[in-house]
């Protein structure tokens, strides 16, 4: 019997590299294809359209993925042939290819099994959960899932002996000529691959997971649109958060939990039943900047004065904080009723979790939901994650279509961009829920020209650009006195988060996290203030408690801030600290000791540690902190954000 001859054919090395490239890239689309196949049931694809959406969205992550699993035989591919056409040299070159690719196609396989337990896409996550186990136990996979074990085996070798088939062609170049073209190839290489790690050439950022949703229509299809090695690769060095357990399940119910129906008994409760919702996420945006909100520091200056104006007409929280330091903290907090999980969600390894998502429950009732945001389309991910939220549509710079008004690093000006935002929401049904993300206040603080004089610039950055906001701002409210949805509509004004503090006052761990939050009703019916403790988390339960949309149980790490019956507090993170602030009190926690706790009216710059007193408010607060997030970090880690 003679042996079977299979078909080598001779081609230089810059052709194998191609050739590697494609097969590597058609494994990735064969994983995508059998994952579909083995998951249909789980993935819910309502018709053709939505399953090529989800093939059109992967490919841009496989492209990512091939560059990440192939940067360095791409290097090696562009070394002189002296070295590379060795034979040494092409054993080189062959297993920095197969080496990789195989474990990301094994990767892969791995999950057409393991999403039927997760319904997401396994990320770096994994390994901490499992960092205990003796991992010969996961061998038992193998057997129990045989048909994939057998087909992946048969995958692999298939592939080994496609890649066996081209034969190097040694190019007789003088080394003047090679040098010229293997370096003008690696130029040409270098760019397409940045083109591929970022998605687009025009995306501001690598592609992250939770992009996914912009092609898909239910959560658990971003694991169609993603590939294992992406989400692996994308999150490494993003450690998974520490799991806490304290209680037991029912001890801890006793003390915080999430899983809960709405209260409905806020002082407030369906005053806005019907009413337009239009809020405003300031950019960078300290309560520190607002004068009128330090009123008990003897001559404090201002930044705000449209603002200050405002807030006589308004019903404020005085005591407000953000739940992360990050412009990607915002959204998940505000819309999802959550806090960051030591990292931002959006980047860390949970997320493609499921949340609680606000804009649901408005659609709901029959509310128009949109999502503005002045920057290029794919800054901060924002485009994808108001997908993931439910939002009915995205308005960025691509839809504004102006470039006269770039600002030359971020987007639109918030002058213009806001004055967009108010005569778009003429267009839209009413009732509807509307978002602007402002973007101005940022660094690097860019001012348009004709402003330098009239906000100049002192030794913050932030002021002159926190004044050109608030300008922006009052010319806003002046368009939108004119337009026909004003008198029916509530605005809310607040930041996504603050900044470090230039006053003493600020310049510690609440200053960090204060924030400016106001309702202001355009009837002006509703003015006030409240000091109860508020985190952005607490705007989803308040939100539909004020709109009267009442809910069955969900999961929400908020409370509504007007309910008597409700806790009012805020956590965050600083490091690997936990902050907990409650009326007066904050307590500081490392998740095993409390490192402090202070009063912060009578030491608002928290000098005065009284956690050796042993004080009842500690001991409770200190309770309710390992509850929540005993809570949180099991929910997060098992992804059970959203009730299914």
């Amino acid at each position: 019997m003679k042996h079977l001859r299979l078909p080598h054919f001779s081609i230089s090395q810059y052709g194998v590299l191609l050739w590697r490239l494609l097969l590597a890239f058609a494994m990735l689309t064969l994983a995508r294809v059998i994952f579909l196949w083995h998951n249909a049931d789980l993935l819910h694809l309502e018709d053709l359209s939505s399953t090529l959406l989800a093939f059109r969205g992967g490919v841009r992550f496989d492209l990512a993925a091939l560059v990440y699993l192939n940067a360095l035989m791409l290097l090696l591919h562009f070394l002189p042939q002296r070295w590379t056409s060795q034979r040494w040299g092409q054993h080189l070159l062959r297993w920095t290819y197969l080496l990789p690719n195989i474990l990301g196609l094994m990767a892969n396989m791995t999950d057409v099994v393991y999403f039927r337990f997760t319904l997401n896409r396994t990320t770096m996550a994994v390994f901490h959960e499992f960092s205990n186990e003796n991992p010969l136990r996961f061998l038992g996979f193998l057997w129990d899932f045989l048909p994939i074990t057998l087909l992946s085996l048969g995958i692999i070798a298939v592939w080994m002996i496609l890649d066996h088939l081209p034969r190097v062609k040694v190019l007789h170049w003088q080394a003047r000529k090679e040098a010229l073209v293997s370096s003008s190839l690696l130029v040409v290489a270098a760019v397409l691959s940045m083109g591929c790690v970022r998605g687009t050439f025009s995306d501001l950022r690598p592609l992250a997971p939770h992009n996914a949703s912009l092609y898909c229509n239910e959560p658990q299809q971003q694991a169609l649109v993603l590939n294992t090695p992406f989400t692996l690769l994308r999150t490494a060095g993003k450690t998974a958060m520490p799991i806490h357990t304290y209680f037991s399940e029912e001890e801890a119910q006793r003390y915080f939990s999430s899983e809960r129906t709405p209260t409905t008994d806020g002082a407030w409760s369906g005053h806005f039943k019907g009413r337009n919702i239009v809020m405003i996420i300031w950019e960078s945006m300290a309560k520190e900047w607002v004068g009128s909100l330090n009123r008990q520091i003897p001559n404090y200056p201002t930044y705000t004065p449209f603002i200050d104006s405002l807030l006589v007409h308004s019903f404020v929280l005085t005591d407000a904080y953000a739940c992360g330091t990050q412009s990607v903290d915002a959204m998940p907090a505000l819309f999802g009723s959550i806090t960051r999980p030591g990292q931002p969600f959006v980047t860390s390894p949970y997320a493609g979790n499921g949340l609680t998502a606000l804009p649901e429950f408005l659609k709901r009732a029959g509310y128009y939901t949109a999502f503005f945001h002045n920057a290029q389309n794919g800054s901060m991910g924002f485009d994808a994650f108001s997908r993931k939220m439910g939002f009915d549509a995205y308005f960025g710079m691509d839809e504004y279509n102006n470039p006269k008004d770039f600002d030359g690093g971020w987007g639109i000006w918030d002058e213009e961009f806001l004055q967009y935002f108010a005569h778009k929401l003429s267009t839209f049904q009413q009732p509807f829920f509307a978002t602007e993300f402002t973007i101005s206040s940022h660094h690097p603080f860019h001012l348009p020209k004709r402003y330098e004089k009239v906000f100049p610039r002192d030794e913050v950055p932030y002021h002159a650009l926190i004044r050109y906001t608030d300008m922006s701002l009052r010319k806003f409210f002046q368009t939108a006195r004119t337009q026909p949805w004003f008198r029916n509509t509530l605005f809310i004004i607040t930041a996504d988060h603050a900044v470090a503090g230039i006053r003493p006052e600020y310049n510690n761990s609440v200053g960090r996290f204060s924030i400016p939050f106001l309702f202001y009703d355009a009837r002006e019916e509703w003015v006030g203030t409240s000091d109860n403790t508020f985190q952005q988390a607490d705007f989803l339960p308040t939100l539909l408690d004020l709109l009267d949309l009442q809910q069955p149980k969900m999961i929400s790490f908020g409370h509504n801030v007007f309910s008597p019956s409700a806790p009012h507090f805020a956590v965050s993170s600083i490091g690997q600290m936990y902050q907990m602030i409650d009326g007066e009190w904050v307590l500081h926690f490392d998740g095993e000791k409390v490192l402090g706790f202070y009063n912060k009216t009578k030491d608002p710059r928290l000098k005065y540690d009284l956690s050796a007193q042993q004080l009842p408010e500690m001991q409770r607060m200190l309770l309710t902190l390992k509850a929540y997030l005993q809570d949180f970090t099991h929910r997060m880690k098992d992804n059970r954000l959203r009730l299914r």
